[in-house]
């Protein structure tokens, strides 16, 4: 009897002494968030934008072709920046993950090398590649062990600053894309519907031009608004879900030194439930 009542007990205190307890909700606020960050398709659709519009561009107007093969220039640029981005973060959390699992943290190995590159090309400023930097440093001499709760407060204390930057980063280039993507539904409807015109033009014979090039047009036009249809819902959705990341682990952050607290995990369980709402309503949206 005396066994049966004191061992629980005794687990508990041992557990106590260790410094282990169950951080569950931080293992999926990690992973949920690594799969949030990881995902690419609206910034490799933000990089080809300015070639997807120059399709839709009639020849004679080389001036507007000239601009556009500029933009696209500048956004191969941010093409390596963004890779970094969705790549660094992506890993943070998945480290992060692994350390409140009490496994030892794995970070990315190639990312400084990824670093190094681009910020020697100028695609990153010095400031934002020493931010993305830091997110590895942060892990250094991190190991799983009985002072798990040590380990990750210290890494929540190095990494936060750094994460914010570069998750706003991701955020001003995504905002940029839902800018840009206004101009690039009306230069695609603007080009069809002049193709439209000019087919269902009519003759001296009062019959039109060109019919089936007018219908074809019109075709081509009623197939591509559903993809900026979804492209627009999609990107706020995706800002959504890098803000709520950022700020789940900003509120990590703010109580770091209490991070085993049941009301710290319960909260953290909400927000991540959040992040996971909105990055299912991007893939849906995509």
């Amino acid at each position: 009897m005396f066994d049966s009542i004191t061992r629980p007990a005794v687990l508990a205190i041992a557990l106590s002494l260790s410094g282990c307890a169950n951080l569950g909700a931080i293992q999926e606020f990690g992973r949920m968030s690594a799969d949030g960050a990881s995902y690419t398709k609206l910034s490799d659709d933000y990089v080809q934008s300015p070639e997807y519009r120059k399709a839709f561009t009639f020849r004679a107007d080389t001036a507007q072709r000239d601009h556009l093969t500029m933009v696209a220039e500048e956004r191969k640029k941010q093409s390596a920046e963004l890779a970094i981005y969705h790549r660094s973060v992506s890993a943070y959390m998945n480290a992060l993950a692994d350390l409140a699992g009490d496994e030892a943290p794995n970070f990315d190995p190639e990312l400084d090398a990824m670093v190094d590159a681009a910020a020697q090309a100028r695609y990153l400023t010095e400031e934002k590649a020493e931010a993305v930097r830091a997110l590895g440093k942060a892990f250094t001499g991190a190991l799983a062990s009985t002072y798990q709760q040590r380990e990750l407060k210290q890494v929540i204390e190095h990494a936060n600053a750094p994460l914010q930057t570069v998750i706003t980063s991701m955020t001003v280039i995504m905002e940029s894309f839902a800018e840009s993507l206004n101009t690039e539904q009306a230069v695609f409807v603007s080009y069809h519907q002049t193709l439209i015109g000019m087919g269902e033009e009519k003759g001296q014979d009062g019959t039109m031009r060109e019919p089936v090039a007018a219908q074809m047009a019109y075709a081509n036009l009623e197939l591509g608004k559903p993809a900026y249809a979804a492209r627009a819902r999609a990107i706020p959705r995706y800002i959504e879900t890098l803000q709520k990341i950022g700020a789940a682990h900003q509120s990590l952050y703010d109580h770091r030194h209490r991070i085993s607290d049941q009301e710290v995990l319960s909260q953290l369980a909400k927000q991540t439930r959040q992040i996971r709402a909105a990055y299912i309503a991007v893939r849906a949206a995509g």
